[in-house]
Order: C-alpha cells, then structure tokens, then sequence
C-alpha cells in the first residue's frame, strides 16, 4: 500500500517520557502518510515528567529518529516548542521565544542544527538517571499494559467535580503508578496540573504526586511512595491533597478574568494561545503586537480584582456546542471540545469553554497580581501572575524586602552622620590647640570655626 501524501502535517502533545504516550500509533501514521513539511506544534518532548521520573522506552527514541530521517529525506521540519518541552531552547543555537526550527532556516543563516547531538547527549542523559534508580523504582507499565486494562475496564470513571475523595478498586499497581475504576484525582489536561493526594486500603497506602492520562480516558495516579501493598483488586479510598487543589483552582479561574480583561484593556483581538496553571502561579499567553504598558499592567489587575471582589457565584453551563456559541462563550486555544460542553461563567463578564476544576465563588480566588509580562513569538506575548494565598505571599515578600531596605538605608544614615561627627571631633581637637596658643581665629585651619560666638577676636 503506497503512502498518503500531504503538503503539511501538524502533530503537537506526543508527549514523548511520559508513559501515556501512544508512540506506536504515532509510528504507524508516520510510516503510511509521507508530507512536505512537518509541523511539530509543542509539547512533543514531556519535560516536565521526564524531570520528576525517568521513563524513555526505545520507541520513543524510534519517534525522534523517524522525524531525523524524515529531514534528512526531505521533509521540512518545523519545531516549536510548547510549555511541556521548552527546555530544547537551550540545545538550539537560534532562540526567538517560541522556537520555529528547521534545518533549512537556519542552514541559510549559516548556523547548524545538531539534531544527532542532541539524540547523543539525551541517550547519555538516559544512561546516567539509570544509575540514579533501583530496580524497584524503574517504570513496568508498558502502552500495552495500559491498552488491555482499558480494553477491560473502560475508562476511568471520574468523580472530582463533585467530590474530593471516593471509594474505588485498584486494577493496575506496579508500584510507580496506580490505576482506579473510579478517581477523585484531575488527570493534567488543558493547562491544569494533576492532582496529588493519597491512595488508602487495609493493606498499604500510596502517597501520589501526579496525576496524568494514560490510554484514552484512563487516569494514571504517579506514586512517590508506598507503605504496605497495593494490589490489584484492592479496595481503596483515594483523597486528593485539597490545598493543592483550591491552589491550582484560584490560578485555573485567575486566567479566566485575566483573559477578559486583557480583552478589556487590548482589545477583542486578544485571544488565548496557550495556559498553564499550577499551585504556584499561573501562565497565560495571548495574541497582542505589542508590548503592555505599566498602566495597562496595572489597569488588568484592577479589572480582574474587582470582579473577584464582588464575590459572584461561579456557574458551570452543560450544554450543546451551538448553544455555547449562541451564548458567546469564547474557546480556549489547543482544546479539543465534543458536542457537549462544559461552559464556565465567572461572573457577569467572563464566558468561556473549559475542562478542569474552579472555585465555587469569585471571592475565593484572592487577590491576582501580574508577576512578568513579555513576547515568546510573533505577535504573541506571555504574562505570568499568582492569585491567592501566592499572591498573598509575594506581597509579604515585597512588604518584608521594602522593611529591611528602609531598616538598611537608616543604618547607612546613621552610620554616615556617626562617621561624620566621629570625623568633626578630629578635626575640632586640632583646631583648638591651635586657637589657644595662637589666640587668633584666622590661625586656623582653612573651613574650621570656633567654639562659640564671644570668643576672642569676636564682637
């Protein structure tokens, strides 16, 4: 059977270290469509798993080396890197924020791609994270693995809209990751990190740090550790790490307000491009051709703060997608939505499409405070801002900073003014004895002075 042939094809969220990856299928694509150019869109290496677990089978290596070859063959490959694998920017020599890359460009430019270098020194990486684990701790879960449990058992059912905890049974453990019939835990999607917490039976305990998908629909709870047994048929109680979860939540409604209020201030040209939403603080990036200004800065976080002290209740719409646009419901970038969605209503302004998990009121965001603000690509900019108990944080920090340099300026004062005096008290017992033998004020020293009106020579 002769190859499918294209002018370009786009493939992005390969996620190639992470063990939901579906490289095989990738692979197979590959090898029965053939194209002119090869649009690589983002997050086609999985950094973030790969710095937390080293996981890299060799047909993940079998999915690099096919976009090598396709190069070499004549394909033109064009890599952007997403939030996922933006670390590649430091192997490349050309970096323009979003990265596009190809052999061609920067041939022209007279500056040379290493792509084999880079395969070389991620083979040397591999080799020495290898020497860091036991054998307890390397990864056992194939793609197979995965497949024929979920051939078995369907998806996994999902219940963290609703509750924070659930009683489930355990069909996969082999003591990296579990896999539950039923999970509390938000699987990572569309920007927002997975959840964290623990897994609970009469017989162990595990503690998670990570949740993410494995096949279709299947959530693979990331074990960090494990006391007692888990084992297949378990009955367990998994509990997600509720903190964590209400920090994300102010972040994951923060980009929402934030979104709407860049529209506010920019213009209803600004659209999202991409999020990314964690504990810590959020990352929004959004089409604008310019840079913002100090005032718009701070008009942005007027706007979003103000909604958020109104207090207004959140609403969650379930309905068609026609109607979510009759309703003016705007998308977010790189999410993959049914004909039934999910729309979220923060307030009486902000109306968007979106999966994952919000706040029940606006009031439990926190306060929002845009932390950076810059471009990462062409006409596309990226600012970076914490809510809530971070936001609270970052303004002790500031309070914290602005007191001791306040409390240093006053001890470079006072030490000045000591050393000044210190340095007047020198020069006035010179002075003296010369006016005491000399009796004369015009004996001394040029700029010195007399103690007192009256003295001799005085009116």
């Amino acid at each position: 059977m002769s190859k499918l042939k294209f002018r370009s094809i786009f493939l992005s969220d390969i996620h190639l270290g992470s063990k939901g990856c579906q490289s095989k299928l990738l692979l197979d694509f590959l090898d029965k469509h053939s194209c002119k150019n090869l649009f690589l869109v983002g997050d086609i290496i999985d950094c973030w798993r790969l710095s937390s677990k080293l996981y890299w089978p060799q047909e993940h290596s079998n999915v690099f080396n096919k976009f090598l070859s396709m190069s070499k063959e004549g394909t033109k490959v064009f890599f952007i890197t997403g939030n996922h694998d933006d670390f590649l920017r430091r192997y490349q020599p050309l970096q323009l924020g979003n990265i596009e890359l190809t052999e061609e460009i920067t041939n022209e430019r007279g500056i040379e791609v290493d792509l084999e270098g880079f395969a070389t020194n991620m083979a040397e990486q591999r080799n020495r994270g290898r020497q860091d684990l036991s054998e307890k701790e390397e990864v056992s879960a194939s793609n197979a693995d995965l497949q024929l449990i979920l051939e078995q058992h369907g998806p996994t059912g999902f219940v963290g809209y609703e509750a924070n905890e659930a009683t489930a049974k355990v069909l996969y453990c082999d003591g990296d990751s579990v896999i539950l019939d039923r999970s509390p835990f938000y699987a990572e999607a569309g920007g927002q990190v997975g959840d964290r917490g623990t897994i609970s039976g009469e017989n162990g305990s595990a503690l998670i740090k990570d949740t993410v998908y494995g096949a279709a629909g299947q959530h693979l709870h990331i074990v960090e550790s494990i006391k007692g047994e888990l084992k297949t048929g378990d009955k367990v109680v998994g509990a997600i790490d509720i903190s964590h979860r209400l920090a994300v939540q102010r972040h994951h409604t923060g980009t929402h307000l934030l979104h709407w209020a860049l529209r506010q201030v920019l213009g209803d040209h600004v659209k999202q491009q991409g999020s990314w939403v964690g504990a810590e603080r959020l990352r929004f990036d959004f089409s604008h051709f310019e840079p913002l200004t100090n005032e718009q800065i701070e008009r942005i976080e007027d706007l979003a703060n103000t909604e958020i002290f109104s207090g207004e209740e959140m609403e969650i719409i379930e309905t068609s997608m026609n109607e979510a646009k009759e309703m003016g419901a705007i998308a977010f970038f790189g999410d993959k939505y049914g004909d039934e969605v999910r729309v979220l209503r923060a307030g009486a302004n902000s109306l968007e499409l979106g999966g994952g998990t919000r706040v029940n009121h606006l009031g439990d965001v926190g306060p929002v405070k845009i932390l950076s603000e810059g471009s990462i690509g062409s006409n596309i900019r990226r600012i970076e801002a914490v809510a809530g108990s971070a936001a609270a944080a970052l303004i002790r920090r500031h309070r914290l900073a602005a007191s001791t340099a306040w409390d240093n300026s006053l001890a470079t004062a006072a030490t000045g003014a000591c050393r000044f005096l210190r340095r007047g008290s020198q020069e006035s017992a010179v002075w003296r004895p010369s006016l005491t033998e000399s009796g004369d004020p015009d004996s001394l020293a040029p700029g010195a002075s007399v103690d007192a009106p009256g003295a001799k020579g005085s009116p």
